[in-house]
């Protein structure tokens, strides 16, 4: 049988060795990545760096393009990227043949948080040269990705306290019993001995001493919450204190952060991200418009927004509307469809036959009408309902949502009405003898966005939304294999973050530049 065999042995020592450059070819990623690279302005970091001190540097550039170029293959430790940077020949040349430990690769990585922001915008501004990014309309969205910390490493509130007691209990009892250890060598005049029982202690407090640390961080990001707006959580993480027990995407609950992404829709890329603890991140999209309006110099805020329905709250929608932020994100929970219960004399009862067709809610399993099937009557300042009866304003209260105070106005129906009301069984909850309904500050917003969302080219233009906006969170959860944080804490977890954004927009500038062939 005969075999191929190698061109020369591994041992065989050669005159002229092949050029590192001519081993890549010229339309593969790495090679564009470190053309895209070149057209950026690395002063800012290189400001960074003293100049006469220690040995010559890493250039900010050359590392930055090991970390991103790993991250899109899949490569997120710096352990790995040290392996590949001795094995892989596209990373070898990346680096130019340069030997970078994993020290060196994880310091980096933290560091430069204002730079690495001001590497992101300039990402973008090169997408806009290339005529991808337009910054007409973008989209925003958040998802869940868990934080570095076991599921079930999460204590109560109650159960973190009681833990406290209880370790600094075994803790004092440890001393007490190390004190009668020392006392009792004095005594002897012997030198203390390290026997298996005083090794064990030590061991024992030593770990004392790393968990009573960690109930500490909880207990302190636990107090921090109480003095906030913020709910506070039914279970706190102990390892990473400041995420928060969630429901994550892929089902379940763990601990996790929310990050966000706001996407220009013509060009896919994100343009704006950021991460937060809590899972409401509904109060971010009008800091996020803010902020690429500031980031890209733009004269005014971005003309349209699309965004899921969880953005479509009465803050967000006065706040468009007072800013002339054209938002197309469908109100949870409208009727889609006619309405009977809009009518022209809403003082009248619905006619018979048009009752089966209005809005209904399941309510421990009985159908109830909805709160849609009642309708606001502005001048009189009352509701009227399916049977014509007025529900007149009754109270005012606060309450709060996403750490936020909101007022609400109460309407309340006539018991008398309501008790020989034909319609009570299809009305009124349990027992209750009247109907009541709330209505929000920003009810008048929501009214006119559920109107603004039936509109034909409405739901056009919303449908640009899916694609663009969910595609970053796939690409970087299932491509990039991010559905894990590695680093602990909000200040750490945002700057993985960024670092995965911006290798999702280098991603789609190569993909961009491979399909259409033109040089970057």
């Amino acid at each position: 049988m005969r075999w191929a065999q190698p061109a020369e042995n591994r041992d065989q020592l050669v005159l002229f060795s092949t050029k590192l450059d001519d081993v890549i070819d010229d339309d593969h990623v790495v090679r564009i990545l470190d053309r895209l690279l070149d057209r950026l302005d690395w002063r800012p970091m290189e400001a960074t760096y003293h100049g006469r001190l220690g040995q010559p540097p890493i250039h900010p550039r050359i590392l930055c393009g090991v970390i991103l170029y790993g991250l899109i293959c899949r490569i997120r430790a710096s352990r790995k990227l040290e392996e590949a940077l001795q094995v892989r020949i596209d990373f070898r040349w990346l680096a130019h043949g340069m030997s970078i430990d994993h020290t060196t690769l994880s310091e980096f990585r933290r560091k430069h948080s204002d730079q690495l922001r001001n590497l992101f915008v300039q990402v973008v501004l090169v997408g806009q040269e290339m005529g991808l990014v337009q910054l007409k309309r973008i989209g925003f969205d958040g998802t869940r990705v868990r934080s570095n910390n076991r599921k079930s490493g999460t204590r109560t509130p109650q159960e973190l306290r009681e833990a406290k007691k209880s370790l600094q209990a075994e803790f004092d009892r440890l001393n007490e019993k190390a004190d009668q250890e020392d006392a009792q060598d004095e005594e002897a005049f012997a030198p203390a001995g390290d026997s298996a029982e005083q090794l064990s202690d030590q061991q024992r407090r030593k770990r004392l001493e790393q968990t009573q640390k960690k109930i500490d961080a909880a207990l302190a990001e636990l107090e921090q919450i109480e003095q906030s707006p913020e709910k506070t959580p039914s279970r706190l993480p102990i390892t990473d204190p400041e995420s928060r027990f969630s429901k994550t995407k892929e089902g379940g609950f763990a601990p996790c952060y929310t990050p966000t992404a706001t996407v220009d829709i013509d060009s896919g890329m994100i343009v704006d991200q950021n991460v937060i603890a809590q899972s409401n991140e509904s109060g971010q999209l009008m800091s996020s418009i803010d902020q690429v309006q500031k980031d890209y110099d733009l004269p005014g805020p971005v003309e349209q927004v699309l965004a899921d329905g969880l953005m479509a709250t009465g803050e967000n929608l006065q706040a468009c509307e007072k800013n002339g932020v054209d938002l197309y994100s469908p109100v949870p929970g409208a009727h889609q469809g006619d309405n009977p219960a809009v009518r022209e004399d809403p003082s009248l009862p619905i006619a018979a036959d048009q009752l089966d067709r209005l809005p209904m809610k399941t309510i421990n399993k009985q159908k109830r009408f909805d709160k849609q099937a009642f309708v606001y009557d502005a001048d009189r300042d009352v509701y009227w309902c399916p049977s014509g009866q007025a529900l007149t304003h009754s109270s005012r209260y606060t309450t709060t949502s996403a750490g936020k105070q909101i007022t609400r106005d109460r309407y309340r129906a006539a018991p008398d009405a309501c008790s020989v009301c034909s319609l009570a069984a299809q009305c009124l909850r349990g027992q209750s003898e009247y109907r009541q309904i709330d209505r929000g500050e920003h009810e008048d917003a929501i009214d006119r966005q559920i109107e603004k969302m039936k509109q034909p080219e409405s739901a056009e233009k919303y449908s640009h939304r899916r694609h663009a906006g969910e595609r970053p969170f796939a690409v970087i959860k299932q491509v990039f294999g991010a559905r894990q944080f590695l680093t602990r804490g909000l200040s750490s977890v945002r700057q993985e973050w960024c670092w995965l954004s911006l290798a999702f927009d280098l991603s789609q500038l190569i993909g961009s530049i491979r399909r259409s062939g033109q040089p970057p």
